[in-house]
């Protein structure tokens, strides 16, 4: 039934809805974005204590606080600018419900989003609440420790890192217990992510997580991708570079003294001038914090268990121009730009682009090199190797129902809010486990499904006639190991298993091992 939000009867249900807030916590009536009815937005409740001092650079500590700011909370962070914005008290998640929300037993969505590359911004996201309640579900949006703030590492027990996702699975384990009170169903909980937040919910639900929620989204990240999982050693360099310059080097709780504000905003310097000084300049582009493999929340890398994946319901995306950040860093970084190329092809580091191919042998890799650097083509091998390649990973190795899109970001035009709105209704088909209505790409050509594209890449031929030949190239090099392989060990020789399912045709890499002189 359709009531105008200025009727008698909205306005009664608004008010009941709110008389009906969880103990202290406050919600605040919105509009829907067709602006024909109201929601709840509970934004500022805290999941954890306060990050701060003795417990900066720890596991969260459970906070059972009943109240909320009643405001959005960003964690630290600098924006595209380089400038620091955000909190250090900052582990709060946002609750958005529709009214009624009384008594319903309605599908949760709990939202991750994350930046992958040192000139993104977590505040733009393709999650809006306002949209999706629209399709009656509780929207839940989660805040983490950013940067070095959640991600610094010295890849031991006494500084294991990975604090950044131990808050998002802390957060996710208070929606559990606690969703039933705005109207969700803890049994119909779907996580989703975009950009590094959807690696971080892959690593989640192939992880602690796996067998406890049933569906998953992943918006423009892949855990396979080299830039969602530190090689080993370049956190911890990072790490001990940051604290040599504050002269806290192995002494944590020396470190724990300096204002959030000052570690965010010396990690930028140092990233843009000689954090990464030995590095070629596109290591430049990734964030040098970023998650590790710590035995706990990341048990392995993903390459090495590519047989033991999770058992969930996944939807991925993947943006139609992934690779146009590199003209966002090229326009910063004048004084290399034109030296991007001969830099690139010179120094090619084959890891770095694919991550840890076990199974290819040299003069493979260099043919990888060669097939793109014949034309030049530095935006293709970026969007190959970092997103397309680990989509296709995820494609072949993934245990459960899969479906994937390809959609065109038109953020910031006129077409926004048509797209926003298909994006929106895709999401909340599957967070409703309903077919998802997906269209070819001549049917559709703003938002189209690749799903067998992504198994057979001669697919892509009616919508990118050169990335199919470049990914079919890919595919020809035999670089993913068999579908149930368990482990690949680190001499990079596979699992001897053969593959049982003869439609699943790929094969798969890791992310770059360097040495590092011992001063680092």
């Amino acid at each position: 039934m359709y009531v105008p939000p200025t009727s008698p009867l909205a306005r009664i249900w608004a008010t009941w809805g709110y008389l009906q807030s969880i103990g202290d916590f406050k919600g605040s009536r919105e509009l829907t974005a067709r602006g024909d009815n109201y929601y709840l937005a509970f934004e500022g409740i805290r999941y954890a204590k306060p990050p701060i001092g003795y417990n900066s650079f720890r596991d969260p500590i459970s906070f059972n606080y009943q109240g909320n700011t009643e405001r959005k909370v960003h964690c630290m962070d600098i924006d595209s600018n380089g400038k620091v914005f955000g909190e250090e008290d900052c582990l709060c998640i946002n609750v958005y419900t529709p009214l009624p929300y009384v008594n319903k037993s309605l599908p949760v969505l709990i939202w991750i989003d994350g930046r992958r590359f040192h000139y993104e911004s977590v505040r733009d996201s393709v999650c809006q609440p306002a949209r999706l309640v629209e399709k009656w579900m509780v929207v839940v949006t989660v805040n983490y420790r950013l940067g070095p703030l959640g991600f610094l590492s010295s890849e031991g027990k006494s500084n294991p890192g990975n604090y950044g996702l131990k808050d998002q699975q802390m957060a996710i384990e208070w929606v559990f217990k606690n969703i039933h009170k705005f109207g969700g169903d803890p049994k119909k909980i779907t996580l989703g992510g975009e950009g590094g937040g959807a690696a971080h919910v892959l690593f989640h639900l192939n992880g602690a997580l796996s067998g406890r929620i049933s569906k998953g989204i992943a918006l423009s990240g892949s855990r396979f991708a080299p830039w969602a999982i530190s090689k080993i050693g370049w956190v911890k360099r990072n790490t001990r570079t940051i604290m040599v310059s504050f002269w806290s080097l192995n002494h944590l709780d020396r470190f724990r003294t300096m204002t959030s504000s000052e570690i965010v905003a010396k990690a930028n310097k140092l990233n843009n001038h000689w954090l990464v000084y030995r590095a070629i300049w596109l290591e430049k582009i990734l964030y040098p914090f970023i998650p590790v493999v710590d035995g706990a929340v990341i048990k392995d890398d993903p390459w090495k268990k590519v047989g033991t994946q999770g058992n969930f319901s996944l939807l991925l995306g993947i943006k139609d121009k992934e690779e146009s950040f590199i003209d966002s860093f090229l326009k910063k970084e004048k004084k290399i730009g034109s030296l991007v190329s001969s830099i690139f092809w010179d120094d090619f580091n084959y890891e770095l682009i694919v991550g840890k191919a076990n199974n290819l042998i040299s003069d493979d890799r260099y043919k990888v090199a060669e097939f793109y650097k014949s034309n030049n083509d530095l935006k293709s091998i970026i969007k190959d190797g970092w997103f397309i390649f680990p989509a296709m990973a995820e494609a072949k190795f993934h245990r459960g129902p899969f479906e994937a899109f390809m959609y065109q970001d038109l953020r910031g035009t006129p077409s926004q809010n048509e797209t926003m709105k298909n994006l929106s209704d895709l999401i909340a088909r599957f967070v409703y486990g309903n077919p998802s209505e997906l269209k070819s790409y001549s049917e559709d050509k703003r938002l189209f499904k690749i799903t067998a594209a992504l198994h057979n890449p001669r697919l892509f031929k009616e919508m990118d006639e050169p990335m199919s030949k470049r990914m079919q190239t890919w595919k020809s090099l035999n670089m993913l190991p068999p579908h149930d392989s368990t482990s690949i060990a680190s001499t990079g020789q596979e699992g001897n298993q053969s593959t049982s399912n003869a439609s699943r045709e790929m094969s798969q890499p890791h992310l770059p091992c360097f040495s590092f002189p011992e001063h680092l």
